[in-house]
């Protein structure tokens, strides 16, 4: 059987993998590798990129501010009736409700009800109890059937006819979180998601509009306890740096002749300006216990421009797609890698984002992949093919 890895590895959904954003181990076997990869229960990795992709278009009414867990004192049960849905309308005409639709997480048919332009409406799970919190506010509607989950799930926008107009799902993880490494347990230090929106009586904000509500890097705590109902976003800014999603690698798992191609989409305000960068670097570590991390720095990382030109393995040229490739490794390298962007106003970003470690920001966290030159035979595919169906 011959070496054609030029197929992404596919789940049991049937849609392909993308690159997973843990931190590298050189004690990595390598059919645990394809197990990973395959595997249906990768949170972090089905986290890590552009949740629940919105289909708005180019709608004026969005959701704009989730307030999804409410802080609760010690000891004591959490008040779903504190939490609410904020709607923005980034249009230029006042948009009629009436009829329309909250779905999925919870229920809610809109009364008579319109929203100008440039204006929010919030959903309130319980009217009575929103009013007593933020007595000043007036564009308030509510009274929802179900709650919403401390964990992230779906949240549709439908109007009268049962379009959808926006979907959102959101997260505490993933790029709707800061990963943070943990205390010591048993001699082993692991990650844990920090998220001040989850339970810390923050809500969750947008902060570009104008980019979309589809992308977890586009969305932060509120800068204020309880968050902004009704309001301007705390975290609003019209000018951010460019998000990094649709990260890929191909092949998904490479023999040791293979180079790879990585791409991502990038996506910024401004129509030219943006630069793209490949780090990537050949993971020697020796872990010789659970406390041991290799730290971050940009010393011994390769760099590698990205191009959107049509001729880097990009797909076609200005379509945002940016690529760049990492020639064939030896078979059993691992090798990590992140991407940076910039654009014009030198705002700056890396994905997988950087990770607290110890008080410090450090770019520790980083995606991966091994290279294992059996995978293209008869025995690296039955493994493939077992783990797959769960066996």
């Amino acid at each position: 059987m011959g070496k054609n890895r030029q197929l992404p590895v596919r789940g049991t959904c049937g849609t392909p993998k993308r690159s997973e954003g843990t931190p590298a181990r050189k004690s990595l076997p390598s059919l645990a590798l394809i197990v990973f990869l395959v595997g249906a229960t990768m949170a972090d990795f089905a986290l890590s990129q552009g949740i629940g992709a919105a289909d708005n278009g180019n709608a004026a009414i969005l959701i704009n501010e989730i307030m999804y867990h409410p802080q609760s004192g010690r000891g004591q049960p959490e008040d779903i009736r504190q939490e609410y849905v904020e709607l923005y309308n980034r249009g230029t005409q006042t948009i009629d409700l009436s009829g329309w639709r909250l779905s999925n997480g919870v229920d809610f048919v809109f009364p008579d009800v319109t929203v100008g332009a440039g204006q929010y409406l919030v959903v309130a799970a319980d009217v009575a109890t929103f009013k007593a919190i933020y007595r000043r506010m007036a564009n308030v509607v509510g009274g929802w059937d179900g709650k919403l989950s401390n964990s992230g799930e779906r949240i549709e926008l439908l109007d009268r006819a049962g379009a959808r107009i926006d979907s959102i799902r959101y997260s505490d993880q993933g790029d709707w979180g800061v990963r943070e490494l943990g205390p010591s347990d048993s001699g082993h230090r692991g990650w844990l998601w920090i998220t001040e929106h989850d339970g810390r009586g923050r809500s969750l904000e947008l902060i570009n509009p104008a980019l979309g509500n589809e992308h977890g890097r586009n969305w932060a705590a509120s800068l204020v306890s309880g968050g902004t109902p009704g309001a301007i976003n705390s975290v609003a800014a019209g000018n951010i740096a460019p998000l990094i999603t649709d990260v890929t690698h191909l092949p998904v798992i490479p023999g040791d002749d293979d180079t790879v191609t990585v791409s991502a989409r990038i996506i910024d305000e401004a129509p030219s300006g943006v630069t793209a960068a490949l780090y990537y670097r050949l993971d020697s570590s020796v872990y010789q216990n659970g406390n041991f991390l290799r730290r971050g720095g940009t010393t011994d990382y390769q760099v590698v421009q990205m191009f959107d030109d049509g001729t880097h393995d990009d797909r076609q040229a200005g379509d945002g797609i940016y690529a760049a490739s990492v020639p064939a490794q030896r078979d059993g390298a691992i090798v990590e890698f992140y991407i940076h962007a910039s654009d014009a106003e030198a705002n700056r970003r890396t994905w997988p984002a950087p990770s607290i470690v110890d008080g410090t920001l450090e770019q520790v966290t980083n995606a991966f992949y091994q290279v294992n030159d059996l995978f293209g035979t008869s025995v690296g595919c039955d493994l493939l093919c077992d783990h797959g169906r769960g066996g």
